[in-house]
């Protein structure tokens, strides 16, 4: 018992500072968008057949960078950042991107334009605007 007390600092301060890999989780990966939840409600049966589609519906994350498809109109591109500590994170999107193909669609580009943090590891990824609107992604299609 005396020597479970004596450790519990040393366990108690080591999982409390465990930082992410940047690098590791984003970095030269292509995630596809798998799951989504706006408002509160999950969206995973209307994203399913999007996430059929292996030309579509995708972020690719390289060092500062990122680019991305949603549908056959819809590409973006931009600069991202994140902060393994605090699991933090920004996309901003650099240019103007049509979104009036699918209703869904416009809802994706709604969180992709409002990311704030991000949580997961380099297979899942829940990137987030809110704790009621986020997208989860997977580093595989299958």
């Amino acid at each position: 018992m005396l020597i479970l007390m004596a450790l519990a600092p040393v366990i108690i301060s080591t999982s409390c500072s465990k930082e992410d890999d940047i690098e590791e989780i984003f970095m030269g990966k292509t995630f596809y968008i798998s799951g989504a939840t706006i408002n509160g409600k999950a969206l995973n049966d209307e994203v399913k057949e999007l996430y059929e589609n292996p030309d579509s519906y995708y972020i690719t994350f390289n060092e500062t960078t990122f680019n991305g498809k949603l549908d056959v109109q819809c590409h973006f591109s931009g600069y991202w950042s994140a902060d393994g500590k605090k699991k933090t994170m920004i996309m901003h999107i650099d240019q103007y991107v049509n979104t009036s193909s699918s209703v869904l669609t416009e809802k994706i580009y709604g969180i992709l334009q409002h990311v704030t943090a991000y949580s997961g590891d380099a297979n899942i990824i829940n990137i987030k605007a809110d704790e009621q609107n986020f997208l989860r992604l997977r580093l595989t299609k299958r």
